[in-house]
């Protein structure tokens, strides 16, 4: 009786490097630039990215399909992945990666930025973040093109911190101007449900966002972009027929979404989960 399409939103506006004449990756290595060299993803290529996810669904089936593209991908994996790229060089493991030493790693997505510190072990604090890169945070934070970074400390936990303010995720205290206050009443819940991730990057950036001109700043080249919080894309909306009652509550994050789908399921159903 159900069928679920869904699709993501866009927010419009110029990106990043457009306003600022440098992207990301750029700026983090110029604030670094006594700290340590910075790799980006620049190699990476999306196309590719999609193609080696159908392969690892190939793999993963049954019969002669299954076992032939397991064998071919034998020796294109890393981690346990398909790694198929532009490049004819074999897939390295993560220890032989070239730029092993790098002091960060700076991966981009729409209006999100991914920083991660390989030098630390696991999640890296601000305090061991400043410790590495002085001012780095600081930086990134009062930025023009940057709506807030969001990165755990060692003592309070998850902290959003902007140009004018911090907000203690964990402890609900805001400090100053409220960094998520321009990105609507639910942004709290959906980045302290990003920090609870097991790969949430050391600092999270979010691009800025003018709520007056409705301008979402992305820092990859798009004028259409969606991904991290700001514009049209932050509205979502279920369509659905009027017998079937709309969900209670703000619907944060795809398990909330599968909940409220899930309650319009036939009581006792079989239908498998997911």
């Amino acid at each position: 009786r159900i069928v679920v399409l869904s699709d993501h939103g866009q927010s419009r506006g110029t990106p990043f490097r457009q306003l600022h004449e440098e992207a990301l990756e750029e700026l983090v290595r110029r604030l670094m630039e006594s700290s340590g060299s910075v790799r980006g993803a620049d190699s990476i290529d999306e196309g590719f990215g999609a193609i080696n996810v159908a392969l690892d669904e190939t793999a993963t089936s049954g019969g002669a399909t299954g076992a032939l593209t397991r064998r071919a991908l034998r020796n294109r994996r890393v981690d346990g992945q398909a790694a198929l790229g532009p490049s004819d060089e074999p897939p390295t493991t993560q220890g032989d990666k070239e730029g092993e030493d790098d002091a960060a790693i700076v991966l981009v997505s729409g209006g999100l930025g991914l920083i991660y510190f390989p030098e630390i072990e696991g999640r890296a604090t601000l305090e061991q973040i400043d410790a590495l890169a002085p001012g780095l945070v600081g930086s990134l934070a009062a930025h023009d093109g940057i709506g807030f970074v969001m990165v755990r400390t060692a003592s309070r936990g998850a902290v959003a911190i902007g140009a004018g303010g911090r907000r203690f995720l964990d402890e609900g205290e805001i400090e100053g101007l409220d960094p998520l206050d321009p990105f609507g009443p639910n942004a709290a819940a959906h980045v302290t449900r990003t920090d609870g991730f097991s790969n949430c990057p050391d600092i999270l950036v979010n691009g800025a966002y003018d709520p007056d001109a409705d301008e979402f700043c992305a820092f990859e080249e798009f004028v259409g972009s969606h991904g991290a919080l700001g514009g049209a894309q932050m509205h979502p909306f279920i369509l659905h027929p009027v017998e079937l009652d709309a969900p209670d509550g703000p619907l944060v994050g795809a398990e909330r979404t599968h909940e409220a789908l899930r309650a319009w399921c036939p009581t006792g159903t079989d239908a498998p989960e997911r």
